[in-house]
């Protein structure tokens, strides 16, 4: 039997100006990505972003598609108020420690 990593992917639903915008991201994406996020570098958030979002229902003002989230022109079509918004959203979906007692 071979092993494969996991691919862990979580839904996530925007709020505020960005009602109604979903996207899906991995939430065990590689320590290496994490580390160039951490830099700061918005260049490098974009291109990571292509690595961690997997689906997205994005569209620009006009409501056309921004197509699919794998593309790097596509996802810097993104405001960067939304931008923010999904790091924050995947940020805190990645660190939050689960309830091991069972209590909610």
């Amino acid at each position: 039997m071979t092993l494969k990593m996991p691919v862990k992917v979580k839904k996530f639903e925007l709020n505020g100006d960005y009602a109604g915008f979903e996207f899906s991201a991995r939430t065990n994406f590689p320590i290496g990505i994490a580390e160039k996020m951490a830099g700061g570098d918005v260049g490098v958030l974009i291109e990571s972003f292509t690595g961690i979002i997997t689906a997205w229902n994005f569209v620009d003002e006009n409501g056309d598609s921004l197509g699919e989230p794998k593309d790097r022109d596509n996802m810097s079509k993104i405001p960067v108020d939304m931008i923010n918004k999904m790091a924050e959203m995947i940020t805190e979906a990645i660190t939050t420690v689960p309830n091991q007692s069972g209590n909610k």
